[in-house]
């Protein structure tokens, strides 16, 4: 008997051992921003009453039924406290979104009909065989209502991420029809500028043609062709719409006093619809925003892309006086307005990936890089 009561006692520590590490561990996430207080607050509720109603449940029993049965008892206690506090750290991890009232109701019922299970199952177990079939019978109805509940908040969340994900895939469409239209403008805006010039150039000529100034002509026709030459393409590819963003950004950084070197190949691999054009965009503002933020002297952007077997490997590089990764890892805006900027990392990682691709963000010396590959 002593055996057994110092057996009881020994699996009741450990129980509480066990729980004690876990209340530590998860006060130390909260304290440290890793899991969302009010997440934490209402999972840990759940998984305390559940729990004690269980323990509270095993202790119903007789005393003698107990002193035999006990290890198992405890044993169910502990595996089932554990499984909860797993299953609900997921939804510890979400910090944004909401229940709606059917959602908080099949909550609700499903862990009051858990804990009605539980008690059966438990009375079922210590029972003499007298209301064996009726147990059976009242454990078997809450199973079936359990799975009922579990399935209708399945199909709901099947729902919710198949509406989710066509969100996502409308907002990239959306992303990249506005990146593909900016570029469109851009470019038409460029062709009625050079219109535009090339016209009162034009009209210079015919005047001097026209009042027999051939030499003065001859001399304004030199200064032309030179001016036509600093407004060439900066690179040429085989994708011209690419050329045209990758150009657009060029004239811009330069007009900023940025140093901008390129090393292109010419032939490009290309990617779904507007891809490339919106992560190459995406990719060249964070560069030169973040040159902008340099001494004009030490401003700087690479530009370079290589074949690796059948990946391309497109890198851009910018100049940083202080290390950006060891103080922000993850690249979030430092801008107030944190809603409206910081996604063009997002929307970068987004497309790589969904074009079956890789980008890596890494530091050498004095450069910020960030490397492409598809």
């Amino acid at each position: 008997m002593n055996d057994i009561l110092l057996n009881i006692v020994n699996i009741r520590m450990a129980i509480m051992i066990c729980i004690g590490v876990i209340l530590v561990r998860e006060i130390y996430l909260v304290l440290n921003g890793y899991i969302a207080k009010a997440a934490y607050v209402v999972s840990t509720l759940v998984v305390i009453v559940i729990a004690a109603i269980t323990y509270g449940v095993i202790y119903i029993a007789d005393a003698q039924s107990l002193i035999h049965r006990t290890g198992i008892y405890e044993f169910t206690v502990i595996i089932i406290y554990l499984a909860l506090i797993a299953f609900m750290n997921t939804f510890k991890t979400i910090r944004h979104g909401s229940f709606t009232k059917i959602d908080i109701i099949n909550i609700a019922a499903y862990v009051l009909v858990l804990c009605f299970n539980i008690y059966m199952l438990i009375r079922l177990g210590i029972s003499d065989g007298g209301h064996d079939v009726m147990l059976i019978m009242n454990i078997i109805v809450l199973s079936l209502v359990l799975a009922i509940i579990f399935y209708r908040t399945l199909v709901r969340l099947y729902q919710e991420n198949y509406k989710g994900q066509e969100a996502e895939h409308l907002r990239n469409v959306i992303e990249s029809g506005e990146d593909y239209l900016k570029n469109v403008q851009a470019m038409d805006k460029q062709v009625r500028t050079v219109r535009h010039d090339m016209n009162n150039q034009l009209q210079v000529i015919y005047g001097l043609l026209s009042q027999e100034r051939y030499e003065e002509a001859k001399d304004f026709l030199k200064q032309y062709s030179i001016s036509l030459e600093k407004t060439k393409e900066y690179i040429r590819t085989d994708n011209p719409i690419f050329n045209t963003v990758i150009n657009n950004k060029i004239e811009y950084a330069k007009s900023e006093d940025i140093i901008i070197t390129t090393g292109l190949h010419k032939t490009l691999k290309p990617m779904h619809g507007n891809d490339l054009y919106t992560i190459m965009g995406n990719v060249l503002d964070n560069a030169i925003e973040a040159e902008l933020k340099e001494e004009p002297c030490n401003r700087e952007i690479e530009i370079r892309s290589v074949w690796n077997g059948n990946d391309m490997i497109i890198t851009v590089e910018n100049y940083i006086s202080k290390s950006v990764l060891n103080d922000n890892k993850e690249l979030h805006t430092s801008k107030q307005d944190k809603k409206s900027h910081g996604l063009g990392t997002q929307i970068i990682k987004k497309l790589v990936k969904k074009n079956n691709g890789t980008c890596d963000y890494h530091e050498e010396g004095n450069m910020f890089c960030c490397e492409i590959r598809w």
